[in-house]
């Protein structure tokens, strides 16, 4: 049997920067906040830049620093009405980045349903492709952790992986981490082909993989393998991890 899928997925995870839409404003990616930690598992967030607002509003900028200070119920009452459209002007933001900075807090408060539907909101809206392959993970996230629907988390995990390939960034934190979930997940189901196969186009680029991420594919196929019962390739793939692990513990940093 498989390891709990949730303790795996999270487990399974490096330490993350601080943002997530900033980085994707700077045209790379590195290890975010993953979900409601995300997500540490933060979930997405946007960059805080001084902002212009009405007199009498608050500006994107103190919106923001909400965020940073975990004050979620502040987030959502600055991020009103419920119809973000109007509010997006004002604060001189794409209004899919409200509704994003605005799910993020109903996730971090684990108000499931009001995230859910922030999300949906964002993706409906999103012109930015790689906006969207983050709020696919995030709304995966929220089906996994808080509305406890693997189902639906799957099909939203497996969406971001898609959307990651369309885009050829096929060798980053979002899409491995997509497809570890997406395979754990497929691994608790007992649909360990299913899982192999979420797993198998990385085979290719393994060897040119970071070895922090190469340890977590290694061991999210080498599961996959082990409840197909093909215990030899399995065990190949834990070895070649814990050997990566310990090769990496004993390397001195610069």
């Amino acid at each position: 049997m498989c390891e709990n899928p949730r303790t795996l997925a999270l487990s399974r995870r490096a330490a993350p920067p601080r943002t997530q839409i900033d980085l994707l404003t700077k045209g790379r990616f590195v290890l975010p906040l993953l979900c409601v930690a995300f997500l540490a598992h933060g979930v997405v967030s946007l960059k805080a830049e001084e902002t212009a607002a009405p007199s009498g509003n608050l500006s994107f900028e103190q919106i923001e620093n909400f965020r940073i200070e975990r004050k979620y119920a502040e987030i959502i009452d600055a991020l009103q009405p419920e119809d973000l459209t109007s509010k997006a002007g004002d604060l001189g933001r794409d209004v899919d980045q409200l509704y994003a900075l605005r799910a993020q807090a109903y996730q971090a408060l684990k108000q499931g349903g009001p995230a859910e539907a922030d999300y949906k909101r964002a993706l409906e809206v999103s012109s930015d492709d790689g906006r969207s392959s983050l709020y696919w993970f995030s709304l995966a996230e929220n089906y996994w952790m808080n509305l406890n629907d693997p189902t639906s988390a799957l099909l939203a995990y497996q969406k971001t992986v898609d959307l990651c390939f369309e885009r050829k960034y096929t060798t980053g934190w979002l899409p491995f981490q997509a497809a570890i979930n997406a395979a754990a997940i497929l691994c608790a189901e007992g649909k360990y082909e299913e899982a192999r196969a979420q797993m198998e186009p990385y085979d290719a680029s393994m060897e040119r993989t970071d070895p922090v991420w190469r340890i977590k594919l290694l061991r999210a196929s080498a599961e996959a393998y082990k409840g197909q019962g093909q215990e030899d390739e399995a065990n190949i793939r834990f070895k070649k991890a814990q050997d990566l692990e310990e090769n990496s513990a004993s390397t001195p940093k610069p």
